[in-house]
């Protein structure tokens, strides 16, 4: 009998100690170019293992992400160099973690909605989900197994202690033989319960953990222009060109005179932080643009909507032919992305952006962007919101801001 109670007392107290939602150990690191010598912004990854062992500390969160730059950089061969700038640590399904380092963590992540149950749960604790770069990481699964087992684990706690006290008030008024077979299967039944967890701990501890799913971000748009079917813009009728050095590209002859002034001011912002800008375009004849219409529409040049066809995104759709009604007809619309100063090589390409991530789009988070959009709102463009390269003045698209 003692050996029983013992072990009753062993199976309550040890899985309730350590079941748990996985760990969650984020490296915020950057990347160098031997080459060139630019370093990127930073960026997140996560780890769950140091050694093929599950990572539970903050001090094995720090040796595994030393551990994943090494391999990084070994896998580049060199060329890039991954640095480790900060490290946390925290369970999955909690809401605190534990940093390793006193800098304060930057990681470019998303909330998601978490789940909600029918029928509450109190131990059920769902932690965040994120959107981190193309990838979505939930451990929702996780946190609901692991927070009915700790509810079941309590009930039949519960249950069997009743049935013990039962059992043994039955022995104080002669029932023996009834208490003792009360006693019996309220303990077997416990037992049976509680060594599920100890019996796959033992066999892999990895078996009590819950990772977190990593899903793919599936972008509901392809990246191209995306533009209001109209606006109520006014007609260039004079152009010009900045006379700032770093501003290049095939757009750079046709600039509405009163954009010229503005984009020098934005390029010597820029030129102090070593950066540029390349007019990828600008103005717009009817005729270009009613070639963009066909390209990515169903729907002819004139239509009330694009209907975009398979893979594209809807354009502005120039109503009566009037050049006023779209941005870049109007002359007063630029597609612009930064540059390395004294390169005409863009920083980032259209195809690395994900407008479906809003402000976590890479071509947001991208220094060298980043740095350009802020450049030009400074000096008076407005930026439309799914598309980090376009820039009007004034505002004409309803999400340009």
């Amino acid at each position: 009998m003692k050996r029983l109670l013992f072990l009753i007392l062993l199976s309550i107290l040890y899985p309730m100690a350590n079941i748990h939602a996985a760990e969650v150990c984020t490296c915020t690191y950057t990347r160098t170019s031997v080459s060139s010598g630019a370093t990127s912004s930073e960026n997140t990854y996560e780890v769950s293992t140091y050694s093929g062992s599950p990572i539970t500390s903050s001090s094995t969160c720090v040796l595994g992400c030393s551990g994943w730059a090494d391999g990084k950089t070994a896998d580049s061969s060199g060329s890039l160099i991954y640095t480790i700038t900060n490290t946390s640590y925290a369970e999955s399904s909690s809401s605190t973690s534990t940093s390793s380092s006193t800098s304060t963590s930057t990681s470019n992540t998303s909330k998601l909605i978490k789940p909600i149950l029918s029928i509450d749960i109190p131990t059920v604790k769902f932690s965040d989900g994120i959107i981190e770069g193309d990838k979505i990481k939930i451990n929702y699964l996780g946190d609901y197994i692991a927070g009915v087992y700790k509810w079941l684990l309590g009930s039949a706690t519960l249950i069997a202690i009743v049935m013990l006290m039962i059992g043994g008030l039955q022995y104080t008024i002669f029932q023996e033989d009834k208490a003792k077979l009360r006693i019996k299967n309220a303990a077997t039944g416990l037992v049976l319960l509680l060594s599920t967890y100890l019996i796959l701990a033992t066999i892999n501890p990895r078996l009590v953990v819950f990772p977190a799913l990593e899903l793919e971000n599936i972008e509901a748009d392809s990246v191209g222009e995306v533009e209001d079917a109209s606006v109520n813009g006014t007609l260039v009728t004079e152009f010009a060109s900045p006379s700032q050095g770093n501003i290049t590209g095939p757009g750079i002859d046709e600039i509405g005179s009163g954009l010229a002034d503005a984009l020098d001011v934005a390029a010597k912002a820029l030129e102090a932080k070593k950066y540029g800008m390349r007019i990828s375009s600008s103005f717009r004849t009817v005729e270009e643009q009613k070639a963009t219409i066909n390209k990515y529409c169903n729907n002819p040049p004139g239509s009330d909507d694009c209907d975009p066809k398979d893979g594209k995104t809807a354009v502005c759709m120039l109503p009566n032919n009037d050049p006023a009604k779209c941005p870049h007809t109007s002359g007063q619309a630029l597609d612009i992305w930064g540059t390395k100063l004294g390169s005409e090589d863009q920083c980032i390409t259209k195809a690395d952006c994900k407008p479906s991530l809003g402000e976590n789009d890479p071509c947001r988070l991208n220094e060298c962007q980043a740095a350009l959009i802020t450049a030009m709102r400074d000096a008076g463009f407005c930026n439309l919101s799914i598309e980090a390269w376009h820039f009007e003045m004034p505002k004409m698209s309803t999400r340009c801001n």
